[in-house]
């Protein structure tokens, strides 16, 4: 298809993480003239636990197995007690960032975006007939709609949204010798001991441990003394960190959040749509542009009409679940009781367990209806 102007497009998507490379890949194929434009260059640092859960890796529709890291058979989880679970197959794939979007980025442009690499989104003037974007290089864009999907720090989510409700994260990257890191693989550590409202994880990778806390209560500072202590708890020696990142966890989702209106989208992290309970953010990433990709399906349907369905789509299906997770959120993290009642049955806690990897918060009420007896049982 040939566009009557080189700087105007169909859809223009602020941000090449695993959300706007996703949707760029899914409009591309279906025959989208597609910009995507991010002010970082690939691949590129990215600061994140770097997990892909079975129901993230299900919403992957190329190729991505080779970047793996290690899979997870085995988790911990550290309370009062240690609780281990065990799985015969894989329910997560231990992955960097830098690779995986890096990858992400190559389907987008292989399926036919044009991508704007080193220069992000400046300013944004949008009107009935469309959106112009300009970008940090002083270059205008026109397009008929823009995707946010540049993160936490998003420029184009204030257009819809004010205020954020977000926690954080601190992360470490640990060069642990080859003994150590061979100790841990296909298994993590969770340990809800380390920090207020959150917990402490060991992912295992290639060459390293992605050591990290998280709070979904932003009260809970510095970070920095927590993650020293999770570090000095799992005997990790300070001269094996080779880097430290912070991050914020935006899951401010909710029955007054915009995101989707006029001409504007906003995928994953602009979006607030990470997991309140776990803080988890590349599946609703994936899951997002996912449900873009489905609205884009109809070439016929007016822009403002696209808009309007993934509004409803996420009020419809994300929502909901993400009502559920403050709900056990606030059951969980309030009292040590939520972490000392699942330790003390390992089966349910697997079955939830699983919840969190492959299912749905909702899934929750049938794993509680088929264990009831086990509510009032310890043990295994």
């Amino acid at each position: 298809m040939v566009r009557a102007s080189l700087n105007r497009f169909e859809i223009i998507i602020a941000g090449g993480g695993p959300a706007g490379s996703l949707l760029a890949y899914y409009a591309a194929q279906r025959g989208y003239e597609v910009l995507l434009v991010d002010r970082a260059r690939f691949p590129r640092t990215k600061p994140c636990g770097g997990g892909i859960t079975v129901k993230a890796a299900g919403l992957i529709p190329f190729a991505w197995q080779d970047i793996v890291e290690d899979v997870t058979l085995v988790s911990t989880l550290v309370n009062q007690r240690v609780c281990r679970l065990q799985w015969p197959q894989p329910v997560c794939y231990m992955i960097t960032r830098d690779k995986f979007d890096h990858l992400m980025l190559d389907n987008a442009r292989r399926a036919g975006a044009i991508i704007k690499e080193g220069c992000g989104v400046m300013e944004v003037r949008r009107d009935s007939a469309g959106v112009t974007v300009r970008l940090e290089n002083g270059t205008l864009y026109e397009g008929e709609i823009l995707v946010g999907a540049d993160g936490a720090h998003s420029r184009v989510a204030p257009l819809l949204n004010k205020g954020k409700r977000q926690g954080f994260a601190a992360v470490a990257e640990v060069a642990a010798p080859a003994d150590r890191l061979e100790a841990v693989r296909n298994s993590l550590i969770v340990d809800f001991k380390v920090i207020p409202y959150g917990y402490g994880w060991v992912f295992p990778k290639r060459d390293h441990l992605n050591v990290g806390v998280c709070t979904m209560n932003p009260t809970v500072k510095p970070l920095g003394s927590y993650l020293q202590s999770l570090l000095r708890k799992q005997n990790l020696a300070p001269g094996w960190v080779r880097r430290k990142y912070g991050f914020p966890l935006p899951h401010h989702a909710g029955v007054n959040r915009v995101f989707g209106e006029g001409r504007i989208i906003l995928l994953g992290d602009a979006a607030g749509l990470n997991d309140p309970f776990t803080g988890e953010g590349i599946y609703t990433a994936l899951y997002s542009a996912t449900l873009t990709a489905e609205v884009l399906q109809d070439r016929y349907r007016r822009w403002n009409d696209i808009t309007a369905a993934y509004q409803k789509r996420i009020m419809e299906l994300v929502v909901p679940e993400w009502k559920k997770a403050y709900l056990v959120a606030r059951l969980f993290y309030a009292t040590p009781l939520g972490a000392s009642f699942l330790e003390k049955r390992p089966y349910l806690a697997q079955e939830l367990w699983d919840v969190l990897y492959s299912g749905r918060y909702c899934d929750i009420k049938k794993v509680l209806g088929r264990n009831w007896w086990r509510l009032f049982y310890r043990g295994s």
